[in-house]
């Protein structure tokens, strides 16, 4: 009588198993995004560089799929040496692409910082200016930086 519930159990644990193993997509799909918002929070997301999302194309089907991830940082292509190389010359292609692939895959765009010690142009890390010379320089390039994307960014 033992045997018998032993192989019972046994049949059972095996039928269980061979059930769970071959069912398709057997684990549920992780939506951070989705988990965040659930937990009454605004969103779930990531930080990341044009050249990662536009090189491959695994890593930019995670980072669009807005169950995943409801925002997206730029990760350098605002700082200060993206944007303003040289003084007074803007380049944004790499901010607005970013810009541009967010908002077209529905998620939200944060900006994290207008100056930062470690993405500097060297213009600005070695110049030497004057208080009132500096404080005109960041105004200019904040100032700029921000109207560009107003509206545009989260807070």
């Amino acid at each position: 009588m033992q045997l018998l519930k032993m192989l019972s159990l046994l049949l059972a644990v095996l039928t269980f198993a061979l059930s769970v193993s071959s069912a398709p997509n057997a684990r549920p799909k992780l939506e951070l995004n989705t988990l965040a918002k659930q937990n009454h929070k605004l969103y779930f997301g990531t930080a990341s560089n044009n050249a990662e999302f536009i090189n491959d194309t695994d890593y930019r089907r995670i980072i669009q799929d807005t169950g995943m991830f409801g925002q997206l940082t730029p990760a350098h292509g605002m700082k200060w040496s993206e944007v303003e190389p040289n003084p007074g010359q803007f380049t944004f292609a790499a901010a607005d692409q970013f810009v541009q692939f967010a908002r077209g895959n529905g998620q939200l765009i944060r900006g994290h910082n207008c100056v930062w010690h470690e993405r500097l142009p060297d213009w600005v890390a070695n110049g030497t200016f004057t208080e009132s010379e500096i404080l005109n320089v960041v105004e200019n390039h904040c100032g700029t930086l921000v109207g560009r994307y107003r509206g545009q960014i989260c807070k």
